[in-house]
């Protein structure tokens, strides 16, 4: 995920970085913006209370 929208390489590229298919480039990329689809609430509320409570937010 980082390389395709962060360093912007296409699926080819990236698949020469990690030495796979374009077809497991594909499917590594669903899969992965579909874990965080289906977890970004869970994410998002562990994110959220690290951030108001001062006690985690300092340790």
């Amino acid at each position: 995920i980082h390389l395709k929208f962060y360093a912007e390489l296409s699926n080819d590229e990236i698949a020469d970085i990690l030495h796979v298919n374009k077809q497991s480039v594909a499917n590594l990329l669903h899969r992965g913006l579909s874990r965080l689809r289906d977890d970004w609430p869970a994410l998002l509320s562990v994110v959220g209370l690290w951030l108001i409570n001062p006690v985690l937010s300092n340790a």
